[in-house]
């Protein structure tokens, strides 16, 4: 089986590509419960596990497959962001976020 996970930016947006035996499905590349980066994420078969709370999502379908070790819940609809490029153009799913790492205090 061919999967493969490729990240890259486009107009300010980090975003990954998950090719599956020739399907192609863009994600934004953040995890949606706190909005971290998931660029340094464990990629196992169509997982992807954030390295912040160890939430996993499933590639193919961008749902929650395990929840975050955190006292902090995901949002109601925590899943991954699916992008279309259109003509170079980011299409969101659903209202996009730039991640960020978390400020040190």
């Amino acid at each position: 089986m061919s999967r493969e996970v490729e990240f890259f930016e486009v107009k300010g947006y980090p975003l990954m590509i998950f090719r599956d035996e020739g399907k192609e499905r863009i994600w934004l590349a953040g995890c949606p419960h706190k909005r971290r980066p998931l660029s340094n994420s464990q990629v196992s078969g169509k997982v992807i596990r954030c390295p912040f709370h160890g939430a996993e999502f499933d590639l193919s379908s961008g749902r929650l497959v395990k929840p975050p070790d955190s006292k902090t819940p995901c949002p109601n609809d925590c899943s991954l962001v699916e992008v279309k490029l259109v003509n170079g153009e980011p299409l969101f799913s659903r209202e996009p976020f730039v991640p960020s790492l978390p400020r040190k205090e």
